[in-house]
């Protein structure tokens, strides 16, 4: 997982979304994200936004009900999570914003099938994601990688410092 250096948590940090494509170019899976809080009918249970393709392949999560979202006000939901909602294909959820004001309304295209909790999750757009969490254009929470990047060098560790400036002087 890719987050800003520094971040106290994924939801304080924003780094470009770009990452995600830059890491595919370089045939790794990868898949910017923005997590969410929400709650429907007292129930609370995480939400991502994120590109569903990108997030299934990471998570191997299979859809065995209707079709990838591919609007921004569509959503696909994990099998737990329409269980215990009592929702489907073709039902609407009303979400709130998870850290700021902010409310949308997504039609559930499709249900998916994936191990462990993320089986219990709503995977919504990044447009959708970024109004309700009030991330702005161009930037995620995070990008999860199935791997980090091999790195031509002595160091083998698979990270390359490109850059570094200091706020004082370094001793």
């Amino acid at each position: 997982t890719i987050t800003e250096p520094g971040s106290t948590h994924p939801i304080n940090s924003k780094v470009p979304a770009t990452y995600a494509m830059a890491l595919e170019q370089q045939d790794i899976d990868a898949s910017a994200e923005i997590l969410l809080f929400e709650a429907v009918e007292g129930q609370p249970f995480p939400a991502r936004g994120a590109e569903f393709s990108a997030f299934a392949n990471l998570t191997a999560a299979d859809l065995i009900a209707g079709d990838s979202p591919t609007a921004t006000d569509e959503a696909v939901i994990g099998r737990g999570l329409a269980r215990t909602l009592d929702v489907g294909v073709g039902d609407t959820l009303t979400l709130g914003g998870s850290t700021r004001s902010g409310v949308a309304h997504v039609e559930l295209v499709g249900v998916f099938s994936a191990a462990g909790s993320s089986d219990d999750q709503l995977i919504l757009s990044l447009a959708t994601a970024r109004h309700l969490a009030g991330v702005r254009a161009g930037v995620v929470q995070f990008v999860r990688a199935e791997r980090v990047p091999t790195v031509d060098g002595e160091s083998g560790t698979g990270v390359d410092v490109t850059s570094v400036s200091p706020d004082g002087v370094v001793i």
